[in-house]
């Protein structure tokens, strides 16, 4: 891990302080030995504000995939009254999310693993695929020479409590549209790039993709896909309500002008 950089605002520093922050912040590593970036913040009470005399400590993280903004505010946005509890329920914020971002990865690899990798590459023939897509699953279905395959892939993104409609995200994914300060809203748009990505590598050996789906999360893969400028190339984006597979199935190979292969005869 790169050295911890930190920030003292309305607090006075102390060595004693000092050198918890730092080996809380090494502790870090435990859960991603992957970290490229720690900044640690500690921010001192408003003393004018008697009602608003509370400590803040925030931790932000930057690993390979994903940025991770934790601090140490309870469920209400109070502060603490006491640092070193500030310092710690940031500490197991940002411990919280490592160990979330880790499973959620690898529960990705489990889903997208030889099974995904077979299906795309089978004979050395490029192979087209349909992805139906929402916010709460994917499903992948490859063309193959010998029928078709297809692959759901769960997302895990559990919605907002405080956003109303189907979508976990009220409005783009992306990052830059999500406010710094919200620590719940960045964990959400992190855990929709995690699932993105895990459906990106389901289709990393075929050559074209149709997207459907019935909200934004179609629009958000194709951004996706631009973005990291590699994968199969977007053949269409078509909106689409809620379809069984044999649906999905029909309409991919109707788009790519692929006909049900023959049953070969039994000798």
């Amino acid at each position: 891990m790169s050295p911890i950089t930190l920030t003292f605002r309305d607090l006075g520093r102390s060595g004693a302080l000092e050198d918890r922050v730092r080996k809380l912040g090494s502790r870090l590593e435990r859960y991603n030995e992957r970290i490229t970036q720690c900044h640690i913040m500690l921010v001192g009470p408003d003393r004018r504000i008697e009602t608003q005399a509370r400590y803040l400590v925030k931790i932000d993280l930057i690993v390979p995939g994903a940025k991770i903004h934790a601090d140490s505010l309870h469920l209400d946005g109070a502060g603490h009254k006491d640092i070193y509890l500030a310092l710690r329920n940031a500490f197991n914020n940002a411990k919280r999310q490592l160990q979330e971002l880790q499973r959620d990865r690898s529960e990705a690899a489990s889903i997208t693993g030889p099974r995904v990798t077979l299906a795309c590459g089978m004979s050395g023939i490029p192979s087209n695929a349909g992805v139906w897509i929402d916010h709460r699953q994917s499903i992948v279905v490859t063309l193959t020479a010998n029928g078709e395959h297809i692959a759901h892939i769960a997302s895990h993104v559990e919605k907002h409590p405080e956003r109303g409609g189907d979508s976990p995200l009220k409005g783009s994914y992306e990052a830059r549209q999500v406010p710094a300060d919200d620590s719940r809203q960045r964990a959400l748009t992190e855990k929709l790039n995690i699932y993105y990505d895990t459906v990106i590598a389901a289709l990393r050996d075929c050559e074209s993709v149709l997207l459907l789906g019935p909200g934004e999360a179609k629009g958000e893969l194709h951004k996706r896909l631009l973005k990291r400028k590699r994968g199969p190339r977007v053949a269409a984006v078509k909106a689409e309500d809620k379809m069984t597979d044999p649906q999905i199935i029909a309409k991919v190979r109707a788009h790519f002008g692929v006909s049900v292969p023959r049953a070969q005869p039994v000798t």
